[in-house]
Formats: C-alpha cells, sequence, structure tokens
C-alpha cells in the first residue's frame, strides 16, 4: 500500500501551483455537476488522481475531497477534504465551491466560519449553482430563522427544479414560518418536489392531504397513496402515519395486518443509523403495537407481548405508559406491581399526553383510594396530595372525595370531602351525585337537605339503579309534589363537565380486572 503523502507537503505544492492555475471564473465548465465528475473520474485509480489533483485539475481535486471526506480507498480526512476542495473552489469549480462552504458551515475538517462559509455559497450561487442556493436557504431558515430570506433562496432553486429546495420551500409554508401560511403553496412545493422522486416530500404532501387545512381539504386516498409511496422508500414519518391509515380505515379499507406490519417498520428503527435525536415515533409505535396485541387487532390476543411492547415505551410515550400501569395494576401479562403501576400512572398523568392524562390520573386515584401503592411517609403523601388535586376529570374528582373522607393521604376530613363530590356531581358523575345525596339526606339534615339530595339520586337513577332504591325513603318523607319537583329538575339538569372530553376519550380501557381463570401473568 502506498505512503500517503503528508499533509504539509500537499498544501505547499498547492500553493505554488495556484499562481499557474486559471483565475476564478476561467476555468472550464463550473457549473460541471457531481454527477459529470464522477463519471469522469471514478475508474481512475488513487495514485492517477491524486497525481491529477496535484497538476491543478480542478475536478480531479473536487472527486479526490470527496472521496476523502467520504474514506475511500483512504482513512476518512475531513481536514484533507475541506484542503482539496478550496483548492478547487479557488479555480472557480462551483461544486467545490458549495461543498466548501457547507463545510465551513458546519465546522467539517475547518474552523467553522459562517462569513467564510456564505462567502463560498455565495461564489457558487453566483454562477447559478442550485445546491448552493438551497444551502443558503437552509442556513437563513434553520440557523438565522430568518424565514423570508430563506424562501427567497428555495424559491431561487426550487424554479430552477431543485428537488430538496422545493421540499424545504413547502416545509417553510407548511409549518406557519411564512406569514400567512398558505397550504395549497405547500401542496405545489411538495408535489413537484414527490413527482420528482424526493421520497421525504411524498411523505409531506400524504401527511398534507391527510390533514385538512385552510384552503385545502382532506383527501385521504391521495394521503394514503403518497403516503405509501414515501413508507416504502423507508420515510419513518410516512411508515406511522400509513399504519394509522390502515388501523383506522382512513383512505380505504382497515386493515389491521398492514397496520401491524408498518408499525414494526417504525419499531424496529436503529438510533444509531440517524445523528438526529431518537425520534418519538419508535416508541409510539412501541405503544401501538402493544395494544394492537392487548386487543387483538391483526395478531391473536397476547398479553404477555402486549406488556414486552408497553415496556419498551414506558416513561418515553404517554399511551404505552398508561397501559402498562393498567396491566401492572391487574396482574395480566405481567407480574403484579402496584408500586410501578402508580409510578405509570403519576408519568402521564402529570406530563400531558393528551387524551390519557385524564385516565392516567383516574386511575392513579384509583389505586390509592383502594389503598394501593400508598406513600410511606407524610412528606410523599402531601407531594402526591398536590399532584393529584390537579385532577380535572369528574371521576377523579370523585376518588379525591373518597380519599379525604377516608384519610388516605392525611388526616381524614369529611368536610373537605363534600366540595370534591359536589363538583363531580355537577359534572354529572352518577357515582359522585349518590355519595353527594347520602351526604345531603344523613342524620338530623334539613328538609332542604333533604330535598336537594332526593334531586341528585333522582338525576343519578338515570344510569345507577341502585340510586331509586335509596331514594325510596326520601320521596316518602317528602311527598309527591318534592318527589315531582325532583324529577323535573333531574331532567332539565345541565351538567358543568370539563373540556376534556375530546374524541375517543370514553372509548380509553379503563383500569382492568383480571380475566376470570386467566393465570396472574396472563398468556
Amino acid at each position: 500500500m502506498q505512503n500517503p503523502v503528508p499533509r504539509w507537503l500537499l498544501a505547499a505544492v498547492l500553493v505554488l501551483q495556484l499562481a499557474a492555475w486559471p483565475a476564478r471564473g476561467e476555468a472550464s465548465g463550473p457549473l460541471e455537476p457531481f454527477e459529470a465528475i464522477e463519471a469522469r473520474w471514478k475508474e481512475t485509480p488513487l495514485p492517477g488522481l491524486e497525481a491529477a489533483a496535484r497538476s491543478g485539475d480542478a475536478t480531479a481535486q473536487c472527486y479526490l475531497a470527496w472521496r476523502c471526506a467520504r474514506g475511500l480507498g483512504r482513512p476518512a480526512d475531513m481536514a484533507e477534504a475541506a484542503m482539496w476542495f478550496h483548492a478547487a473552489a479557488e479555480q472557480g469549480l462551483a461544486e467545490a465551491q458549495n461543498r466548501l462552504g457547507w463545510m465551513y458551515s458546519q465546522g467539517q475538517g475547518v474552523r467553522k466560519d459562517r462569513a467564510t462559509a456564505d462567502l463560498w455559497l455565495r461564489r457558487a450561487a453566483d454562477q447559478g449553482f442550485t445546491t448552493a442556493k438551497s444551502n443558503l436557504g437552509w442556513l437563513a431558515d434553520k440557523e438565522d430563522k430568518k424565514y423570508e430570506e430563506a424562501a427567497q433562496w428555495y424559491r431561487q432553486a426550487a424554479e430552477r427544479g431543485h428537488r430538496h429546495a422545493q421540499f424545504l420551500l413547502g416545509d417553510l409554508h407548511l409549518f406557519n414560518k411564512l406569514k400567512p401560511s398558505d397550504a395549497r403553496e405547500a401542496e405545489k412545493w411538495f408535489r413537484l418536489a414527490a413527482e420528482a422522486g424526493h421520497v421525504e416530500a411524498a411523505g409531506r404532501l400524504g401527511r398534507l392531504y391527510r390533514q385538512a387545512r385552510e384552503g385545502l381539504d382532506a383527501n385521504l386516498p391521495e394521503a394514503r397513496r403518497w403516503l405509501t409511496k414515501a413508507a416504502e422508500a423507508g420515510v419513518m414519518e410516512a411508515q406511522f402515519g400509513l399504519a394509522e391509515m390502515h388501523e383506522l380505515g382512513e383512505g380505504g379499507p382497515a386493515d389491521q395486518a398492514a397496520a401491524l406490519r408498518w408499525y414494526r417498520k417504525v419499531a424496529d428503527y436503529d438510533p444509531a443509523q440517524s445523528k438526529n435525536s431518537f425520534p418519538s415515533r419508535v416508541p409510539q409505535s412501541w405503544a401501538r403495537l402493544g395494544a394492537m396485541h392487548e386487543e387483538g387487532r391483526g395478531t391473536p390476543v397476547n398479553l404477555k407481548t402486549a406488556a414486552w411492547w408497553y415496556s419498551r415505551a414506558e416513561q418515553a410515550d404517554g399511551e404505552a405508559t398508561f397501559r402498562l400501569g393498567r396491566l401492572l395494576a391487574a396482574g395480566v401479562g405481567v407480574v403484579p406491581d402496584d408500586a410501578r403501576a402508580a409510578e405509570c400512572f403519576e408519568f402521564t398523568a402529570t406530563r400531558g399526553h393528551g387524551r390519557y392524562t385524564h385516565r392516567a390520573m383516574e386511575a392513579w386515584l384509583e389505586l390509592l383510594s383502594q389503598r394501593r401503592a400508598l406513600p410511606n411517609d407524610p412528606a410523599e403523601a402531601a407531594r402526591i396530595r398536590l399532584r393529584v388535586e390537579q385532577a380535572k376529570a369528574p371521576r377523579a374528582w370523585l376518588l379525591l372525595g373518597r380519599i379525604a373522607e377516608e384519610g388516605i393521604l392525611g388526616p381524614a376530613d369529611p368536610g373537605a370531602a363534600m366540595p370534591w363530590y359536589r363538583k363531580a356531581a355537577e359534572a354529572d358523575d352518577a357515582e359522585a351525585q349518590m355519595e353527594l345525596a347520602r351526604r345531603l339526606a344523613a342524620g338530623d339534615a334539613t328538609d332542604a337537605a333533604r330535598k336537594e339530595a332526593l334531586q341528585w339520586f333522582t338525576r343519578a337513577a338515570r344510569r345507577l339503579p341502585a340510586a331509586a332504591a335509596e331514594a325510596a325513603p326520601l320521596r316518602a318523607r317528602l311527598g309527591p309534589e318534592a318527589t315531582a319537583a325532583a324529577e323535573r329538575w333531574a331532567e332539565s339538569f345541565a351538567p358543568q363537565r370539563p373540556p376534556i372530553y375530546g374524541p375517543g376519550y370514553e372509548a380509553l380501557p379503563p383500569l382492568i380486572a383480571p380475566p376470570a381463570g386467566d393465570s396472574p401473568t396472563g398468556r
């Protein structure tokens, strides 16, 4: 193997030769595309390529720099790559100017220097090199947050058919970086890029068609078509979106097996393959796979497998952590563990995980009200009490009333329980209405309190038949007039329900109990 030429010697030779090379702009073919440069030198052995580069051939210098950066035929060396790109850039080769500018912008092989980066990128852009214009747009967009300037650079490149600039310009419009945002303009650029083979743009186009935007109606069949193109090309966001569409039957028939297959693609993501942070879609896919195994959709029911998927996403995805807590509390699919279940519920309840937040709070309070997973010392009990008193769901308020009344997280305080029962009752929780009615009618209650108790019993009886039986002594005592008034009140009652009941809230699984005959650790 030939010994590499010392870098100091290369630099000295280059300095001596620069005077003999053509001035910038005089070199032949300054816009020669990289594909043509690669075709010219790809089959040349490395010693021949190095000799051509040292003799002053700008395209050889550019290709040698590319090989140095990639580690082809030699160990990767970004500093040497920058040196050769610089030599070619000085001769006016736009490809080299663009790549050198990018290296300065990112500090690759050279000290990071934005001014020098802009100088070389603008030299390439001035020659009409579209990738340099796209790169200038990216720097204005991602680093400077100057979105109007970014749009100008992207548009210059996009209008000349640069696919990635078209994609990035679409993103500016999609994510409201330009005011006003324009969904149709985003659609235009995404479609141009996608039809030219840009797979990320295909995924964005599918996402755009899936969600109705101002000025652009949803088109679910088109969304599924474009997401399929992107998913098959390996775009993770598209794979997850396509899995959701198959699961929900959007844009075509529901196909749980296909949903399972695409979620599995996302689930198998290797973070070592990306320099980016761990994508949130990965733990979300683990959550969906767990739910599908738990519910038997696209695969037979298997609670152990469901628990395994949920465990992978524990403390990373709110849905998975909530669902794992349910299995731990019930002891199905896993060994029962109240303490870990409480941790799961607290994580989801207190970190803003969408529609699962309130159900997790309810489940956590359910455990506490059953005197399970109780804190070991008063300080911890006080901490938990402060957390759970932030609950925003009626059933949670009912449970808070029971916890206060029974002294589960502190001294028993029936007086503190009443406001919680009333709050839940006014939100139309039937159990809370019964609890409130019982306490209003207890002991030496006044007739006014008994009449109010009858009203709450009557309202609760619409869903809980036991309430009608408990109300019978009150009806007998207060008479038909009070009974009729209670019926009218219950009929006209307007619940003060909190704004947490979004689509699907009632469909969320409750805290489950072990199936009859099932083993403690499930199947």
